[in-house]
């Protein structure tokens, strides 16, 4: 699927199969003439960002579902911590979660930030939209979810991981109840 941005096809998303059945999702940047795998900064997340405010068509069973317009966003950097998907923070403004490794099975994600969104949570980003592929059994497969940037959030591996080193640093002693971990 190409992501149509400046009118050229500069950035494509591909969902493949592998021997294992497990679908991938790779995303690419055509450079110098070839397609390469695209990285924070290529500009594949910024397309996505901008096809979805645009609300433009894209290749036939790619579908952008939009939640919220998204803010004009320039500029593309990685989120900064480990994950099992690629999270590309764009503009400041929006965060780009691609899913490496998609299901079919239906993701909760989407319904659950815009229900929490709705009852005005909040201390989760405001969801903006998502883009979906309709493999050929008809089923619909979560690719990328699109939401609103929370300056200064820390990712819940971060905090987790350190509010059981904590606990864990006075545990010996008779942890008295209190800490991060409790």
């Amino acid at each position: 699927c190409a992501l149509p941005a400046t009118g050229i096809a500069r950035h494509a998303v591909a969902v493949a199969s592998g021997p294992d059945e497990h679908l991938c999702l790779v995303l690419l940047v055509r450079s110098g003439g070839a397609w390469h795998l695209a990285r924070a900064g290529d500009g594949a997340s910024e397309a996505l960002v901008a096809a979805l405010a645009g609300m433009e068509p894209l290749s036939k069973d790619f579908t952008l579902r939009p939640l919220g317009r998204p803010p004009e966003a320039r500029g593309e950097r990685v989120m900064g911590v480990d994950q099992t998907n690629d999270s590309v923070v764009v503009g400041e403004a929006v965060v780009v979660k691609w899913l490496l490794r998609p299901s079919p099975a239906v993701h909760p994600a989407p319904a659950i930030l815009a229900h929490l969104a709705a009852l005005g949570y909040p201390n989760v980003p405001r969801p903006l939209g998502s883009l979906t592929w309709t493999a050929p059994d008809s089923a619909e497969v979560l690719l990328a979810l699109v939401d609103g940037y929370l300056p200064g959030a820390r990712d819940g591996w971060d905090w987790c991981v350190a509010a059981v080193l904590e606990h864990l640093g006075h545990f010996a002693d008779g942890c008295a109840g209190g800490c991060a971990a409790d």
